[in-house]
């Protein structure tokens, strides 16, 4: 795939498993293109993925932001839930918030030293 000019985002692949990209070339169009640059936000991002993620044979030119971009996504913890219950908030009002799956795992981090807490 080739994808020479975006306003945004070249691949956005979120909440999914397992996921390989291959031969993906963002660039401009030819040496003597005017434009200088390919897109304005990362040329791969990917958010919410479990499982492996592969990049391969692929060529990232001109972006205006990463190459690769591979992200969770940090909950806010509201009030005092019962017990064996969490309840966060999500602080992204872009994204549409989570799926929760039996078996998912997770973790809790303190905001003021970025260090796992037990639990």
């Amino acid at each position: 795939m080739d994808i020479h000019y975006s306003p945004g985002i070249g691949v956005l692949a979120q909440v999914t498993e397992d996921i390989t990209l291959t031969d993906v070339r963002i660039r401009r169009r030819a040496p003597d293109d005017p434009r200088l640059s390919t897109l304005h936000a990362d040329a791969v991002h990917f958010s919410g993925c479990k499982g492996a993620v592969k990049v391969e044979d692929c060529l990232f030119e001109g972006m205006a932001d990463d190459g690769i971009n591979v992200h969770g996504t940090y909950l806010k913890a509201a009030s005092d839930p019962p017990p064996r219950t969490f309840r966060g908030r999500f602080m992204l009002e872009t994204r549409p918030g989570f799926k929760w799956v039996s078996g998912d795992e997770i973790a809790f981090l303190d905001t003021q030293t970025m260090q796992y807490r037990p639990g």
